[in-house]
């Protein structure tokens, strides 16, 4: 169960959330290689983020289309003269909506001479970064005639009315008003109505609570101003005033209850911390002080609490910082280029160009690094973007980290010994020098690939296919070829020391170990081994794991036993079905469906209509035994 249950997510492009049903379905079945395999899969998914398509890209397909079928949607709105249509219209919205969010609040209607469609965080700063960036991107024909908004808006007289008759204002509830802070206040709200309900459903009465002041206050100066709320089951005897007057009395303390979220998200919050001392230490946690704009994902990553960061990975979006030394920046001028080069590296994703990939929110310096925090809406691109900006800087190297503790570091830039990142692309290339190896030749040959074995074994992939290209070129062979495309894969796919390896890097080392294995295609083409490493070389090239397929086939037909094989070719077919999916997804226009306004009595009576569109062929034998096979059991009619 937990397999499937991971499975399931590791298809969704949220590793995140199968990793850990993949690390409980080991533990029952310790040795599963499968399982150990798309466990490696989910750690590198969690450390470098890629998605079939990112926030950004399904924000942009999202808003093209609803401008293709909002008229249709207004219409239907207009026509529904008794409400009668309501549930109808917000199912349709909600499944266009999921188009772009996992999970998605709103609240659609008419409010004036507009249509309106308001996005709700429900309470959920990080939500609420999503919902502003997705705003911002509505089309100018779309707020012709909608108004998009953010967070419930304030109403006077407002009141919550529910099907099974329940019914409460602004006027019913009692509230006690606490200041904890500066623009901080803890609510206590009683109300003697819903005193039935909050002792059979008090999640329901707690939502009616909350909801009800989100509307008489303004949902974004309901998150801005109240950072605790208590429901209670009788009265204080302290004196009380009414929800109604909440507004009046949060504006008599100085509180601006104004509702444009973009003001609320721009307020910064400083911190200070007791800095760890051990350069080893996690990332972070030599922080002394810093600031930032969204606290929960600061204490998401100290407390290892990864709820954001999988809401998030769910739209395609990722949270995470830029680390670099400050050694050298305190050497020249002190604290002050420490600063200025913060600003720098800022400004590049202040443009207009920038704030497309990402959203700034704060920052760090602490003894050893320095942080620049953020939320990615295009992580490729910001990532791009980081490189070139440290590449042309002094600072000696650079990593992107995301807000999960237990992620890896992917370098931006790289330096040993004096060496920069641009000359570490050819270190594949180099050659072992030194003595203290092995060095081929054909009368050691055996204590040579016993020494390769060893490297591998502790994950020494580069010194392996240093050693192998220091072999003359006319002592190289199929065996020789083989280990070198080997070490060239491990590189690429898991890396040195199990620390994983820039995709770019990773895609050149693949690249390579294909070209390798093609110059000994006349020996390897009916061996397992060899049939086996194409699949593994093709599959890990984003969009080729159609041509791994044939090679993966025939390595299982060369080797029945190993499960490996028919296992690549379940996850090449699974990836190129999710592939095929998200192109469907963002090409969906909403409402436009086959079936949208057909009067559907008498439907299977075989018509043209349902012959053409809905019934298939009888599937052929080569068809079932294929779906057997990924399903992992015989089909029975």
């Amino acid at each position: 169960w937990n397999f499937r249950m991971g499975y399931s997510y590791f298809y969704l492009d949220q590793e995140g959330r199968a990793l850990r049903y993949f690390e409980k379905a080991l533990e029952a079945r310790p040795d599963d290689e499968d399982t150990m395999q798309l466990i490696d899969g989910c750690r590198k998914g969690i450390s470098l983020p890629q998605f079939s398509a990112c926030f950004r890209e399904r924000t942009e397909n999202w808003w093209e289309a609803f401008a293709e079928m909002e008229a249709e949607l207004r219409q239907m709105m207009d026509e529904d003269k008794d409400h009668t249509r309501g549930a109808e219209l917000v199912a349709q919205m909600e499944d266009t909506l999921n188009l772009v969010f996992d999970e998605i609040s709103f609240e659609i209607g008419v409010g004036g001479e507009k249509h309106e469609l308001i996005l709700t965080p429900e309470g959920d700063k990080v939500k609420l970064f999503e919902l502003v960036y997705f705003q911002k991107h509505a089309p100018k024909e779309v707020l012709e005639h909608w108004n998009i908004l953010v967070g419930r808006q304030p109403l006077q007289n407002i009141g919550l009315h529910t099907e099974d008759g329940w019914d409460i204002s602004g006027d019913d509830v009692q509230i006690w008003l606490e200041e904890q802070g500066e623009n901080s206040f803890a609510i206590s709200a009683y109300c003697e109505k819903l005193l039935p309900m909050l002792r059979e459903e008090e999640g329901r009465a707690w939502w009616m609570l909350t909801t009800l002041t989100d509307q008489v206050l303004g949902e974004i100066p309901h998150m801005r101003y109240i950072d605790s709320f208590d429901v209670l089951e009788e009265p204080k005897a302290e004196p009380s005033f009414l929800l109604s007057q909440l507004p009046d009395k949060l504006k008599e303390k100085g509180a601006d209850l104004s509702t444009d979220p973009n003001a609320y998200l721009e307020s910064y919050l400083g911190y200070k911390m007791e800095p760890n001392e051990d350069p080893d230490a996690d990332w972070r946690l030599d922080t002394m002080v810093g600031s930032t704009c969204c606290v929960p994902l600061i204490n998401g990553y100290l407390n290892a609490d990864n709820d954001f960061m999988d809401d998030l990975h769910a739209d395609g979006a990722v949270a995470g910082f830029f680390c670099y030394p400050l050694d050298t920046l305190r050497e020249e001028e002190g604290s002050q280029k420490i600063f200025d080069f913060r600003d720098k590296l800022e400004e590049v994703f202040t443009t207009d160009e920038g704030s497309e990939v990402l959203t700034l929110t704060g920052g760090a310096t602490g003894l050893y690094c320095g942080y620049v925090d953020f939320i990615a809406w295009d992580i490729r691109e910001a990532l791009n973007m980081a490189k070139e900006f440290f590449e042309g800087t002094d600072i000696p190297w650079a990593i992107f980290h995301t807000f999960r503790r237990e992620a890896g570091s992917v370098p931006l830039k790289q330096q040993d010994d004096g060496t920069e990142t641009e000359n570490q692309d050819d270190e594949l290339d180099e050659t072992l020098m030194g003595m203290d190896y092995i060095p081929y030749t054909q009368q050691n040959a055996e204590a040579f690939f016993a020494q390769l074995e060893q490297w591998n074994d502790e994950d020494e992939y580069t010194r392996c296919i240093q050693a192998l290209n220091a072999i003359p070129e006319d002592w190289r062979n199929y065996r020789t070829a083989y280990a070198l495309a080997r070490a060239l894969e491990n590189y690429a796919i898991i890396g040195d020391h199990d620390e994983g390896t820039l995709k770019s890097k990773g895609d050149k080392a693949l690249l390579r170990a294909i070209e390798v294995l093609e110059s000994v295609r006349e020996e390897g083409q009916d061996k397992a081994e060899w049939n086996m490493r194409m699949a593994y070389g093709y599959q890990y090239l984003y969009g080729q794991e159609e041509k791994a397929i044939p090679y993966a086939q025939r390595w299982a037909e060369l080797d029945p036993e190993d499960e490996n094989a028919p296992a690549v070719i379940r996850e090449c077919k699974a990836e190129i079905r999710k592939r095929q999916r998200s192109r469907k997804k963002a090409k969906f226009v909403p409402g436009d469906t086959p079936f949208e306004g057909f009067d559907l009595t008498n439907f299977w009576d075989d018509n043209w209509y349902a012959l053409k569109e809905y019934v298939s062929d009888p599937p052929s034998d080569e068809l079932i035994a294929s779906v057997e096979e990924e399903l992992g059991y015989k089909l029975t009619v």
